[in-house]
């Protein structure tokens, strides 16, 4: 049919029946497993929403297994109902055009947006930005680097990020040093860095 690629969109809680989405890289797996020349993927996963580490180890694992044949979307979240309730463990809210709720006569007259709305809007859209650009920036160094750290406001990695991971019994049997991944462990033997 000479088509390139096939994608599935993220989107959670749709109790209307119109769109059936809250797993996209079960179905990216399974459309890989079931075809052999068409490249499959997701558009997009909502990273302020995300895991990043996991969002990597997952989309590395399913090209792995299509042999290749995989593509990542990366999408901010424009679905409160969703976004907000999905994300808030990073403190993300959904990102919109500012604007006042659906427009309502019964309760605004004649009147669209307010200055509080619009005000609102607006920092919910940064704050989505700034954790969309973290999670994008950690998955990135998950996907290019042997071993990664990381330290933003949302996160330490390793865990604490001061001192690093210091009870990894394998570092401290010597393993970790000999079979682990370049600067993972420090001369002391904790865990400087994490290895995707």
């Amino acid at each position: 049919m000479g088509i390139w690629g096939a994608g599935t969109i993220e989107h959670h809680f749709w109790s209307e029946g119109y769109e059936v989405a809250p797993a996209p890289g079960a179905i990216q797996a399974y459309w890989a497993a079931i075809t052999k020349r068409i490249h499959v993927g997701v558009l997009g996963y909502v990273m302020a929403t995300h895991n990043p580490i996991r969002v990597a180890e997952e989309t590395a694992v399913i090209n792995h297994l299509a042999q290749g044949r995989s593509f990542v979307g990366l999408a901010r979240g424009y679905q409160s109902r969703w976004t907000n309730v999905i994300g808030q463990h990073y403190g993300a809210r959904a990102t919109k055009s500012p604007q006042a709720a659906i427009y309502n006569p019964a309760t605004q007259g004649a009147g669209y947006a307010t200055a509080t709305t619009v005000a609102q809007d607006l920092a919910d859209d940064a704050e989505n930005r700034r954790i969309f650009e973290d999670h994008v920036e950690i998955m990135l160094k998950a996907w290019t680097q042997d071993s990664f750290d990381h330290h933003s406001k949302n996160w330490q990695i390793p865990y604490p990020y001061e001192t690093g991971v210091t009870d990894w019994p394998l570092a401290r049997a010597g393993v970790t040093q000999r079979f682990g991944a370049p600067g993972e462990i420090d001369a002391e033997g904790h865990t400087r860095r994490a290895a995707a």
